[in-house]
């Protein structure tokens, strides 16, 4: 009796644990129904189906069973969408359930099999249907070490996120300091668009797409200022998993037309400030926040400092040698990427040197500076007179220092020699021809001498 008893228990336990047997997997056609059938011998089928490029893929099941299961898994064995089940669905009323997913390039499964413990039988039908992108993102590029490389104001990317995809990484490139933008359409809510540097420190973060649908996209753009160099481009989802689909980023880069000699980020590498001359322009970017100008002021005078701004707030220090703060400016209202503003800094210097520093408050940019001392300005060279015919003019200056001498639109630039003497070239002149000669030293440069050609 003890003996049945076990024996008893070991059947039912057979019967409860046995694998619930499959058949061969059937290959899927694009849009076309396959019926299968659940049956005491087969509780559980298997179908396939093929994606050689990124796709949008609607699965779709059918069924007559009440107690009908359907998952859909990738190569990893991951589930790609919600568990499909079929409450309520009989014979005579089926129930269908569908899901569209935006899938990469791969093989994916989709298994049935009926409820655990049950023993319905019936039928039901499935389908799958997919339709490329004309994605051309290059996979894999899920991490920064697989970042795809773009090419500025060239290249445009179409990608798409998927369940198996949640992050796509772009690396691009600028040969010079300026304003990268990246503009990045989004058919999703809840896209998440980082701009990072090889540091992975995060520069920009734009996720505002919330307005976004599968059909109707929104375009958002960030930008930063940057320096020569490689920057990375992450595009990712937000954690809405169910919220997935395509986008397309190109990046758009201006360079900022400084002419400021790098490094300078410190007193002690500032660069050399020229007073009464053309103003340098500098720019205050994510990596470069602070800039130092050196200022010699070689007899006490008034000196004024101008600086014209992009960034509505620039702080603008001028120091003694002893690093002593001797006036600062911070606000610079109104300021825009498309207006400049203006602020003179005015105070009697001794004679000495000066630094002035440039510092970042929250604004990244473009800026302008000079100084100018009045008093110390060079005079005008004296220029000898000018007959028709000439092809040089002559006169004395300031010596070893630069002679720019203007006719029309023209510039001919020369030196004068150790006793202040020079002597450009220029075209064969004509007579009543209007010249305009000016000298620069480190202290200016002069106002223009006027001549006419005889």
């Amino acid at each position: 009796m003890k003996r049945l008893y076990i024996v008893g228990i070991l059947l039912l336990a057979a019967i409860f644990f046995i694998p619930q047997q499959a058949s061969a997997a059937t290959a899927l056609t694009s849009g076309k129904w396959t019926t299968g059938e659940i049956t005491d011998t087969t509780t559980k089928q298997t179908y396939q189906f093929k994606l050689t490029k990124p796709s949008k893929v609607t699965v779709e099941v059918k069924s007559y069973m009440n107690e009908l299961e359907a998952f859909v898994y990738n190569s990893k064995e991951t589930n790609m969408v919600k568990p499909m089940h079929f409450f309520g669905a009989d014979p005579t009323n089926p129930i269908t359930q569908k899901e569209t997913v935006y899938l990469q390039a791969g093989t994916y499964t989709i298994h049935t099999n009926r409820v655990a413990f049950s023993g319905q039988t019936g039928k039901y039908q499935v389908r799958a249907t997919w339709k490329t992108n004309g994605s051309n993102e290059v996979e894999p590029n899920d991490e920064p070490n697989q970042a795809q490389p773009i090419e500025v104001n060239k290249t445009k990317i179409k990608g798409q996120l998927g369940l198996d995809d949640l992050a796509d990484y772009y690396m691009v490139e600028v040969d010079r300091a300026g304003k990268l933008t990246v503009q990045t359409k989004s058919y999703m809510p809840f896209l998440q668009v980082e701009l990072y540097n090889l540091a992975q420190v995060q520069m920009t973060k734009v996720n505002d797409f919330q307005q976004a649908t599968n059909t109707k996209a929104v375009t958002r753009s960030g930008s930063m200022y940057v320096e020569k160099g490689q920057y990375l481009i992450k595009i990712s989802n937000t954690g809405v998993l169910d919220s997935m689909g395509l986008y397309e980023i190109q990046t758009k880069f201006v360079g900022a037309s400084n002419n400021e000699k790098e490094p300078n980020n410190s007193p002690e590498k500032a660069q050399t400030l020229k007073p009464n001359v053309v103003p340098i322009t500098g720019l205050i970017s994510f990596g470069d926040r602070l800039d130092y100008y050196k200022l010699n002021v070689p007899k006490t005078a008034e000196v004024k400092v101008q600086v014209k701004s992009h960034m509505k707030w620039l702080e603008v220090s001028i120091y003694n040698q002893s690093f002593k703060r001797i006036d600062t400016h911070n606000y610079f209202t109104g300021a825009s990427d498309q207006l400049l503003v203006s602020k003179t800094l005015k105070n009697k210097l001794k004679t000495g040197v000066y630094y002035i520093g440039v510092k970042e408050l929250g604004y990244f940019g473009t800026y302008q500076i000079n100084a100018s001392i009045p008093t110390i300005v060079p005079k005008a060279p004296t220029v000898k007179a000018v007959k028709k015919g000439a092809t040089r003019v002559t006169g004395t200056t300031y010596k070893k220092s630069q002679v720019t001498v203007k006719i029309g639109k023209k510039e001919y630039k020369g030196k004068s020699n150790t006793k202040g003497a020079f002597s450009i070239k220029v075209p064969k002149q004509k007579a009543k021809t209007n010249i305009y000669v000016s000298v620069t030293t480190d202290n200016g440069t002069s106002s223009y001498k006027k001549v006419q050609v005889k």
